[in-house]
């Protein structure tokens, strides 16, 4: 009986969104603007929703009488800032590698041909951030970077996280010899199926650009500041 009960209660709750997640794309600010509704989050006083436009993820606010959109940042009596809470633990398993034994955990998004993902990889490795944290790297190379899926492709077809956290270092440095031209065609079809799970994880989380982190609730961290976060 129970168990009936709770499958109502769940099945209820779907209908119940889906209908809410309707109501709200009807609203003539998302039907003017072409804003898509990917889902919507009842955070007490107001709805987050999270949408897109043009291709790019955005926040928006909706009073609970569905009147009013508001743009920007919404905290509660706290200070905490509003966002939808992610289930970050259903990412892991599916990382390209991890690297780290520290409680917190990290989400990482980075592309091997991305300047400022070097950076960060050299600054985490000088800081010894690895030790406070561990963080779980996945790939999203950016269309505009040519070499950016062969040099994945050649990361992922390392054997251990830890020679793919060498491999990426090595790409960082400079050291890698270009190793990994071409390696994109080659790449075994393991590799191929886990570079197309971490784009679908990237889009699933709203990532556009590199590096992208996030915390353990699914809230975006800047990693310039990590170092003296994890002190």
């Amino acid at each position: 009986m129970k168990k009936i009960i709770l499958f109502l209660m769940v099945a209820s709750s779907l209908v119940y969104g889906k209908n809410l997640q309707k109501e709200i794309s009807a609203m003539p600010f998302f039907q003017k603007t072409g804003v898509k509704v990917k889902k919507v989050h009842n955070a007490g006083s107001l709805y987050i929703v999270r949408g897109e436009h043009s291709g790019n993820p955005v926040q928006l606010y909706v009073t609970k009488d569905k009147k009013v959109v508001i743009q920007g940042k919404s905290y509660d009596k706290d200070l905490k800032e509003l966002t939808i809470p992610v289930n970050m633990k259903k990412f892991i398993g599916r990382e390209a590698f991890k690297i780290g034994k520290g409680k917190k955990k990290y989400f990482v998004w980075t592309d091997p041909e991305c300047p400022y993902c070097m950076k960060m990889k050299k600054l985490f490795e000088k800081e010894k951030v690895y030790e406070k944290a561990t963080f779980y790297y996945f790939f999203y190379p950016l269309d505009f970077h040519k070499n950016a899926k062969d040099m994945s492709a050649w990361i992922l077809s390392q054997k251990t996280d830890k020679q793919r956290s060498k491999a990426l270092s090595q790409i960082s440095n400079g050291t890698d010899g270009k190793a990994w031209k071409g390696y994109e065609k080659k790449a075994s079809r393991t590799v191929k199926n886990l570079m197309a799970k971490n784009l679908k994880d990237a889009n699933e989380m709203g990532v556009r650009g590199t590096p992208a982190v996030f915390d353990i609730n699914g809230k975006p961290v800047s990693w310039p500041d990590l170092p003296n976060m994890l002190k």
